[in-house]
């Protein structure tokens, strides 16, 4: 659907966004605009040191840090599965474990990772004593052993019906493993020989860690293990508020942590100072459920979870701060761009999210009553209709900074909005429902459908001709909605994507397909080997997303090349032009691409900047305690200075008074808080700019 250029002011609620990446005209791929530093589940965490530290999870996902989690990197390891355990057994050497039996090195601190071969599928975990000496475990019996750094692989003997869930190896004789139906293995001899431990549970037991040959610890749902003669007993302490704990990990001989969710939940820290006797609850109030932790001291902590979210502590769980940065957590369901600066995006809650710079910043309001918006339509540079449940119709003649609401006329969710021109429009929605209006919005009376099926798209090409996608079906009317015809082409349709009068592209059942007589014929281009959202910026250039795939056309569909994508499905697909495309989904996911046909650097909008005023960028930047922030006036201004945290809370007001011509500098404290991105906000007249600072601890 395209949007005519405009950018509308602020609507309800605004804060501006500004995610710490490099600009869209300096990135070339597919890469993560919100949340940061991404959004797949991480499940491992491990550091080399203070600073240097690596993350592991879902859609095959790496991510690395250089100071102490305040910026991170997409680490590109080419798969899609997931990576389960990433440990270093020095500074230099590193290992990654994940599904279908993929094993990852590193020898020069992470840099470069090389896949090694190893006898083995389906899901594994590691533990590495030395950089040359290590074990693999598994599904069914299986454990493997390597004594030069994954070259070759030696298969342990187990005959225990054992299926892994952890493996841990206190030095290079004495090690665990721990797995399905409560099961123990424990070896003396480097693994030439297991023997099977009693537990006293049939629960699953998801993590090992030992402290010492004696000290160690398995948690499992509800209940913790701990044992201090190595295994000969374990003791259980049960609670059910532990919902689900998923890992452990020791610091030091009487001190291990835990973490999983409690049973609100909530992310849960359980911390132990006398060898398991008491566990207390350190846990951060985060709605998240955590999956690894990594523990460098007793103090100093990472935590990793669901959506990819990162926790740290510098003082054992006494105060956590938040290293993921999520503008919104709403699902985003519709986007469009007015060009390729201006666009909008719409969710649940009620969430509009707006840019004017390609999607380096973002202006978040929020509708009243928070309904879930499906969908978003713009007639003209003022005139622009969203709608979503309630049923809720939206309607904005000033380019979106009021909104009015239109009455539906009818009780069914809305999943798409369409108009033809001033007066007539159209939405569809749940079980069929199919509305229309001929005086712009004032009145909506329910119109023949095809059916009871869902109506998720509708267009237009002129006042009589129209399509609806309909289910996995596609109709089309001849006469301004008066009758409709099927005219799915023989396959069920995942998506389609409407070009200019009766050009479309559906994905349908792993194929691509073409029409341009309005779906009399269709052409089958190209079979991609998957279904997805589809998106054609003109006749040529397309791309369909689905599952942890992407493929792109520059010809029409003729051929594709196709590449891993950075998470699962997505609900829609959008590209302002040949070059900039998004795809947003779940969990307020934007995941951007520049495909590098533009290579200028784009030019910065300054002339929104009067001559008369200059905002400087804060120095140092980063910084650890305190900055400073300068700006030049010409005349005698108002000037108001405002600190924002990235969730856009009002953390301080520096200035807010009218101030001589001249330069002027203060000085930001942000001793009390803790690391992370931050704004401040300039307002001097009727001039408003926001600009970025990172905090480092």
């Amino acid at each position: 659907m395209q949007i005519p250029a405009n950018y509308f002011k602020s609507l309800i609620t605004v804060f501006l966004f500004s995610i710490p990446f490099l600009s869209s005209s300096q990135q070339s791929g597919w890469y993560w605009q919100n949340p940061y530093p991404q959004g797949n589940t991480l499940v491992d965490v491990s550091f080399t040191d203070i600073n240097t530290g690596f993350a592991v999870g879902q859609e095959g996902t790496m991510i690395k840090t250089t100071n102490s989690g305040v910026t991170w990197e997409i680490v590109n390891l080419g798969i899609t599965s997931t990576v389960y355990s990433i440990e270093f057994p020095d500074n230099a050497v590193g290992y990654a474990g994940g599904y279908d039996g993929k094993l990852f090195k590193t020898t020069n601190s992470g840099q470069t990772w090389n896949q090694l071969t190893i006898p083995a599928n389906g899901y594994i975990y590691t533990s590495f004593i030395t950089e040359n000496i290590g074990y693999v475990t598994g599904p069914k019996d299986l454990v493997l052993k390597t004594t030069d750094g994954g070259q070759s692989w030696i298969q342990q003997t187990l005959n225990f019906n054992f299926w892994a869930n952890d493996i841990f190896f206190v030095n290079e004789n004495i090690g665990y493993a721990v797995g399905i139906d409560g099961k123990i293995i424990k070896t003396t001899d480097g693994g030439a020989s297991w023997v099977l431990q009693n537990s006293g549970t049939s629960s699953w037991l998801n993590s090992v860690h030992f402290a010492n040959p004696d000290t160690g610890y398995i948690v499992a749902s509800e209940m913790i293990l701990t044992t201090t003669n190595g295994g000969e007993n374990w003791t259980r302490k049960n609670n059910s508020s532990w919902y689900y704990l998923n890992c452990v990990k020791t610091t030091n001989d009487t001190c291990a942590y835990a973490v999983g969710k409690n049973n609100q939940g909530h992310a849960l820290v359980l911390v132990t100072t006398d060898c398991g006797k008491v566990w207390n609850d350190v846990s951060m109030n985060k709605n998240a459920e955590l999956y690894g932790i990594c523990a460098l001291n007793h103090n100093t902590l990472f935590a990793v979870g669901e959506q990819g979210k990162i926790y740290k502590t510098l003082n054992g769980g006494i105060d956590w701060t938040d290293l993921y940065q999520n503008l919104t957590t709403a699902d985003l369901n519709d986007i469009t761009f007015f060009n390729p600066d201006y666009g909008i995006i719409v969710g649940s809650s009620g969430v509009i999210l707006r840019t004017n710079n390609q999607g380096d910043d973002w202006l978040r309001t929020i509708i009243p009553g928070n309904p879930t918006i499906y969908s978003v339509h713009f007639l003209n540079a003022d005139t622009g209709y969203i709608a979503g449940n309630g049923p809720f119709i939206g309607f904005t003649a000033d380019s979106g900074n009021t909104w009015s609401t239109q009455k539906a006329g009818i009780p069914n969710q809305l999943f798409s909005i369409y108009f033809i021109d001033k007066n007539i429009g159209f939405a569809g929605g749940s079980f069929g429902a199919l509305i229309k209006t001929t005086n712009g919005g004032a009145n909506w009376n329910s119109i023949t459908s095809p059916g009871s099926s869902d109506i998720l798209d509708i267009y237009f090409s002129n006042n009589l001709t129209g399509y609806l996608r309909y289910g996995y079906r596609i109709y089309k009317t001849m006469d301004g909605s008066v009758n409709w015809q099927n005219i799915t082409p023989g396959f069920l349709v995942t998506d389609v994507c409407f070009i200019s009068g009766d050009t479309l592209f559906v994905s349908s059942d792993k194929k691509v397909l073409k029409s341009t007589n309005g779906g009399k014929d269709w052409t089958e281009l190209s079979n991609i080997g998957f279904s997805g959202n589809i998106f054609f910026s003109n006749e040529k250039s397309g791309y369909v997303i689905g599952g942890s795939k992407v493929a792109h056309t520059t010809d029409g569909g003729t051929t594709w090349s196709t590449q891993q994508f950075l998470t699962g499905s997505v609900n829609e697909l959008y590209f302002s032009n040949e070059s900039y495309g998004y795809a947003i989904g779940s969990e307020g996911k934007i995941i951007r691409i520049n495909d590098g046909s533009v290579t200028s650097i784009r030019e910065e909008k300054v002339n929104s900047i009067p001559n008369d005023l200059i905002i400087f960028q804060n120095y140092p930047n980063p910084f650890n305690t305190s900055t400073t922030i300068s700006w030049q006036l010409t005349k005698d201004t108002h000037v108001i200075l405002k600190i924002y945290d990235f969730t856009g809370r009002e953390v301080k007001t520096l200035m807010d008074r009218v101030q001589e011509e001249g330069e002027h500098k203060v000085k930001f404290d942000a001793t009390s808080l803790p690391a992370g991105v931050y704004f401040y906000q300039f307002q001097a007249d009727d001039v408003t700019e926001t600009k970025k600072m990172i905090v480092l601890k």
